[in-house]
């Protein structure tokens, strides 16, 4: 609609914008042709947080690149619009009646119905008109506001949380006992021995649901010699300990004994976990693999760490006698300034104290578990252990630590509840909102391991047990799948 000049000039005591203007030689007043938004702001989110608006001048676009969290429309159900800066002075929409009526910016606005307007095509539409009021150019207003809680796990289907891969199991019910997950060129493999065989199950990391057998494993030794949790991915290859030797492989399936790696003669106990190499940040990074290994055929056992460029072996300490024997589960964590480290968990076995000679009475006694404490290493050679006496790690069978979302988390096989530390030192269960699904907590006791895939996703895969089928649950925190733009 064309709009009189006496408008304008009622708007311009009613909003607080500047309007450009000069006079030609001849006093003649000459109006400015610019009809476009330069500035727009909304008043502030919760908690004083101000989100920035982009105006896309050529699409006739605006949106805050930051979306606003989950429930904001409580909040901008009734909110002003801060700033709202144009040449003119002059901005319209579209009133009940379907008029073009003038906007004040001092009495607030309802824009729940253009949250995340792209997806149901209900932009606000503005009018910004020339000084003249002759022409105007359109804008499109859309306000992004987040579907799901940022600071929650998401486990796929909300209230109705299933396993990716459940009904036939990802295995069909072969994997029943211990197994090891690893991820190798965007493939998960899941390792296990079955009827003195090993036997193995893939998917891509993009898929979860449909699983192949693994078919003719060949290179390793007698299958009693193989130590499943020893297997590693490091720089695109697998490593495992196998007769207290390592084996590597490309692809999984062919097996090798690495010659390199085994010059030493070391006796290999067990790998930890690897520091993979960094292109682009090569000299703050200590990249190689982390191993237990005895260099007098098992009479005492060290910590190795390997040179990266030469496959050879350091080695450092000395294994303390309360380093963690079973279980082991290692990951790495980066420090503020971005240096990598290793942090492992897992359980020793102590005797009890009153144990006697009698060998019948040795059988029966059972191993004691003792309470979980954290091990650290900046280079893989020297630990230190991460015990404190409050806020600590509370005992977990079959513990998992992971790095995730910049901080370390842990739990065991019964799936309670997850346990969190900034630096693996001091512990609390996690706040409610990361949780385990249902279904998963009555897998409790389950054989499982885990895997977190480049996308930041939890994969934590069940073996079959007496309450159901092997199953594959796949998890990741809201907020690490937002698009970043």
């Amino acid at each position: 609609m064309r709009i009189k000049f006496l408008s304008f000039i009622a708007s311009f005591f009613m909003v607080s914008f500047v309007i450009t203007s000069c006079l030609d030689d001849d006093n003649n007043i000459e109006y400015s042709p610019d009809a476009t938004i330069h500035a727009f702001a909304l008043d502030t989110i919760g908690y004083g947080i101000t989100y920035k608006f982009t105006i896309d001048q050529i699409n006739g676009l605006i949106y805050n690149e930051d979306s606003l969290p989950v429930h904001a429309d409580t909040i901008i159900d009734r909110i002003l619009i801060k700033t709202l800066t144009t040449a003119s002075g002059v901005v319209t929409m579209l009133n009940k009646e379907g008029s073009d009526s003038i906007i004040n910016i001092n009495d607030s606005i309802d824009l729940t119905k253009y949250i995340n307007a792209p997806d149901k095509n209900d932009y606000l539409k503005l009018k910004v008109w020339t000084q003249d009021l002759q022409s105007n150019k359109e804008y499109r207003l859309s306000v992004r506001v987040h579907y799901l809680d940022p600071d929650t796990l998401n486990w796929g289907n909300g209230r109705d949380e299933k396993p990716v891969a459940f009904k036939k199991g990802f295995s069909q019910g072969e994997i029943t006992g211990k197994q090891k997950a690893v991820i190798l060129n965007e493939n998960i493999l899941v390792y296990s021995i079955l009827n003195s065989e090993l036997i193995a199950y893939k998917t891509a990391v993009s898929d979860g649901k449909t699983w192949e057998k693994v078919d003719n494993i060949q290179g390793l030794p007698t299958i009693t010699s193989l130590d499943l949790s020893s297997i590693i991915e490091y720089n695109g290859n697998l490593y495992m300990v196998a007769n207290n030797q390592i084996y590597w492989s490309r692809d999984g399936v062919e097996w090798a004994l690495h010659k390199l790696l085994n010059r030493n003669n070391l006796k290999f106990a067990t790998l930890l976990t690897a520091i993979q190499p960094d292109p682009e940040n090569a000299n703050n990074r200590k990249a190689g693999i982390s191993a237990i290994a005895s260099m007098d055929n098992g009479t005492t056992y060290n910590f190795c760490m390997t040179n990266e460029n030469t496959n050879l072996w350091n080695t450092g300490e000395e294994l303390p006698s309360d380093f963690p024997t079973r279980n082991i589960s290692s990951t790495v964590g980066f420090s503020a300034t971005n240096v990598p480290f290793i942090v492992s968990m897992g359980t020793i076995i102590a005797r009890d104290d009153n144990d006697n000679d009698d060998e019948e009475e040795e059988e029966e006694k059972e191993e004691t578990p003792q309470p979980i404490v954290p091990w650290s290493s900046y280079d893989g050679l020297s630990w230190i252990d991460l015990s404190t006496s409050s806020s600590y790690c509370p005992m977990l069978n079959s513990p998992s630590i992971i790095a995730y979302n910049e901080v370390f988390y842990a739990f065991g096989d019964d799936f309670k509840a997850f346990y969190t530390s900034p630096s693996g030192i001091t512990w609390k269960e996690a706040d409610k909102k990361f949780y385990f699904p249902e279904d998963l907590t009555k897998r409790g006791g389950a054989n499982y391991s885990i895997v977190i895939d480049n996308n930041l996703f939890i994969w934590i895969i069940c073996s079959k047990d007496g309450t159901g089928s092997d199953e594959v649950w796949r998890g990741r925190l809201n907020k690490l799948g937002f698009d970043k733009k």
